[in-house]
């Protein structure tokens, strides 16, 4: 059976941290997210992740914070549920995600 985003098992990946590919997300809506790099993460599970928790420098971020739970599909999280806590919003490219 495939991954997908409503696996009751997710997998982690500890202390993973990336940062949204150069593209960013548009919106709230979208469901692809790009990611720099998806180098040991899951593919077999769900995972979830947090987005813009802190900034680059490691300043905490809370009005732009976002948890998602997607796939991992090549560099990108796929068929993603948005706004899990926090709101779903737009991210820039280079935002730090973590697992």
């Amino acid at each position: 059976m495939s991954a997908a985003n409503t696996d009751l098992f997710k997998k982690l990946a500890r202390k993973w941290v990336g940062q949204i590919g150069s593209a960013g997300v548009a919106d709230g809506v979208v469901t692809t997210i790009p990611l720099a790099s998806s180098t040991n993460l899951p593919t077999d599970t769900a995972v979830v992740a947090t987005i813009d928790r802190v900034d680059a420098n490691g300043t905490k971020t809370p009005s732009l914070e976002e948890s998602v739970i997607g796939v991992v599909s090549g560099s990108n999280l796929v068929t993603s549920t948005r706004g899990v806590e926090g709101t779903a919003q737009a991210h820039s490219a280079g935002a730090v995600v973590e697992i």
